[in-house]
């Protein structure tokens, strides 16, 4: 009686302990896996996830896999950070313009704009590294659509006085670009990396059944796309945040208003700017001009964010911003204005 206890008991060790597999080690990557991604694919995952962890590598077990992405697929961890530094610009943002000078900011703050910066071409094509920026300029930029049912118009309305840079706030740009490495500042690692548009998933070695591979791919991918949908989320409400700041108390046109009911400076400007200058808006002459903007109701506003730094160009002084509208999949990250 014994020796068949014994026995059965053996045989159920026997079934647990060789029963059991290791969880399928599934890998997600914009492109071929590298040499280092193929250990991961190759070797237990207890050989290797914490030397994965400090490579920069997301390792989850669940439901009998273990999901392996980089932290910046997709820009994830690198769009975390921005998102964070448009919340910085957001607590200092309003309606007039204003100059936030480095040695005053929080050295995160500082680092976040500088961040938003090497995301756009105002550093590359101003031939300005992120290590000579003295100054940044923060305003709103509104743009407002009329229309009269025939035709349309778009304005980019005036901008309340505010702040002014000082000579010392502007950065001198060489005539002739240089080839020299240029000294970074932390915020130059936020910069967004262009990838290839594609998801691959790869598999550890494992005996699992092609279904059972599949049905781990779309898990990680159901993952995956949850997380960049409360990203865009969280980004989105973000520009919200930013945009009610801009605006602040004085409010924007209404969809439906007229031009006539704006306030005074908009007055001043479609008298002193606009009317004076029809064929630019495409009328020929200013009765035409003053004739459409009579009849025409606001058809769309749009409040974006704007951040500069001064330069100065063959002795010129300029301003040159940025929109505040980053985008984790594309090129071209940032436009000068």
């Amino acid at each position: 009686m014994l020796r068949c206890l014994h026995l059965s008991v053996l045989i159920v060790w026997l079934s647990v302990t060789f029963g059991q597999t290791a969880p399928l080690v599934i890998l997600a990557t914009h492109d071929l896996p590298t040499e280092f991604e193929q250990t991961l694919l190759s070797t237990p995952a207890t050989e290797w996830r914490e030397s994965a962890k400090i490579e920069g590598y997301l390792v989850e077990e669940a439901d009998g896999f273990v999901f392996v992405r980089h932290k910046d697929l997709f820009n994830l961890a690198t769009m975390e950070k921005l998102i964070h530094a448009i919340g910085a610009v957001s607590s200092h943002a309003s309606p007039r313009t204003k100059v936030l000078r480095l040695d005053k900011l929080d050295r995160a703050e500082a680092d976040g704009f500088l961040g938003l910066l090497a995301n756009s071409t105002v550093i590359r094509d101003g031939n300005t590294s992120l290590a000579e920026v003295r100054a940044f300029v923060l305003e709103p930029l509104i743009r407002v659509t009329v229309g009269d049912g025939s035709r349309t118009l778009t304005l980019q309305l005036p901008q309340v006085a505010g702040d002014d840079l000082k000579d010392e706030d502007f950065t001198p740009v060489p005539s002739v670009r240089s080839t020299e490495p240029q000294q970074q500042r932390p915020g130059s690692t936020m910069a967004l990396r262009s990838y290839r548009d594609s998801l691959m998933f790869s598999f550890g070695k494992s005996g699992v059944v092609s279904a059972k591979r599949a049905q781990g791919a779309e898990m990680f991918a159901k993952r995956i796309y949850e997380e960049l949908e409360a990203q865009r989320e969280k980004y989105e409400a973000g520009q919200d945040i930013l945009r009610a700041s801009l605006i602040g108390k004085e409010g924007v046109p209404r969809v439906g208003e007229s031009l006539s009911l704006l306030a005074g400076p908009v007055q001043s400007f479609l008298q002193d700017s606009v009317l004076k200058n029809p064929k630019i808006y495409g009328f020929d002459t200013g009765a035409d001009l003053q004739a459409f903007l009579g009849s025409a109701r606001v058809q769309q506003v749009r409040v974006d964010g704007l951040l500069g730094i001064g330069v100065i160009v063959n002795g010129e002084r300029r301003i040159h911003s940025m929109l505040i509208n980053i985008v984790a999949h594309d090129h071209h990250v940032g436009h000068v204005h």
